[in-house]
């Protein structure tokens, strides 16, 4: 398994991307082709995780200028302020603004602007950063490189909250270890096909499975743990795959889905969630068919506090759908 690190400019354009940023200038178009027709790059998109524990749906800055906190095109469900909510994933459409920089950035919770904001833009990351009333949350400094489907997670957490086992072993109660962790998606997709990675961004799941060998599955629940092996690894924080596995698309969605075992006096389930239940963790105003009919290498992401029993922060799965370039 291997960690990279790395963020990617999200871009091309609309028509050799399936998602498009706005910044044609930034993107190498030509290394989209493979040179067969039937053999595609994943296109060079950014995904932003809110995988950290205890900090809530959160807004995100990079560097103190004008432009607004990350995510600013993407509402957290069910309220009328932009962010990026707990334990959720948004395409990060900007990522072409910070690619490149050593930079120092903090959150700030996604509603506590809200009110303040009515009737005028959202406020920009110079007013936040410098507004006495803002609670800025502080982030380590990360150096982002770029290139290539990537995930950019916020893990950890912040000062005074949680402890090694739900934060990592790097926690420190003064100043918490809340930081990026930043994950490159190799690999190509056969026209028609789909494919699955793993990657765990759960410091407590980690925790859980201690150094030893986890299985990943993909199958029945009736028996989640004799599902197809798509990983098997320790679930070390950020590591994934050089390839995705070759997987059936999903029907069963609620019968069906993704499980974590480890191995005890037998295999024994540690995370098992439906394909229903991934995409509506994924992409709640959607369908698990249409999520799962796209033709995409999926990164299965493991978030959340296994210590929490149920909502958002509770540990959960989401399925990343990385397409096609062209």
């Amino acid at each position: 398994m291997r960690i990279f690190l790395a963020i990617a400019l999200a871009g091309c354009s609309a028509a050799t991307s399936k998602a498009y940023d706005g910044s044609d200038a930034a993107c190498n178009c030509d290394d989209a082709n493979t040179g067969d027709p039937n053999v595609n790059l994943l296109a060079p998109n950014v995904f932003l995780v809110n995988a950290a524990t205890a900090v809530g749906d959160v807004r995100i800055c990079f560097e103190p200028n004008a432009d607004p906190a990350q995510p600013s095109d993407v509402t957290v469900p069910q309220t009328n302020y932009p962010g990026l909510a707990t334990g959720a994933s948004v395409f990060f459409r900007n990522s072409f603004k910070v690619r490149g920089k050593t930079l120092t950035p903090f959150a700030v919770s996604a509603s506590g602007p809200g009110a303040a904001e009515y009737g005028r833009p959202t406020y920009s990351c110079s007013e936040l950063a410098t507004n006495p009333l803002i609670n800025r949350i502080q982030i380590a400094p990360v150096a982002i490189n770029g290139n290539g489907p990537t995930i950019l997670a916020l893990v950890g957490c912040p000062a005074g909250v949680g402890n090694v086992a739900r934060c990592g072993p790097a926690f420190d109660t003064i100043k918490g270890n809340l930081r990026f962790v930043e994950v490159y998606v190799g690999g190509t997709l056969v026209n028609g096909s789909i494919g699955a990675f793993v990657v765990n961004l759960s410091p407590s799941v980690a925790a859980d499975v201690n150094g030893g060998s986890a299985t990943s599955h993909l199958g029945s629940l009736s028996a989640p743990c004799s599902g197809n092996v798509i990983d098997k690894s320790a679930l070390t924080l950020g590591a994934i795959g050089p390839a995705a596995q070759s997987v059936m698309r999903p029907t069963a969605f609620d019968a069906e889905g993704f499980a974590v075992c480890v191995q005890k006096s037998q295999m024994m389930p540690l995370l098992v969630r439906s394909y229903a239940q991934v995409q509506t963790a994924t992409d709640p105003a959607s369908l698990p068919a249409d999520l799962f009919g796209k033709n995409a290498d999926f990164v299965f992401t493991i978030v959340g506090d296994s210590t929490v029993q149920s909502g958002p922060e509770a540990a959960h799965v989401l399925a990343i759908a990385f397409e096609a370039s062209n």
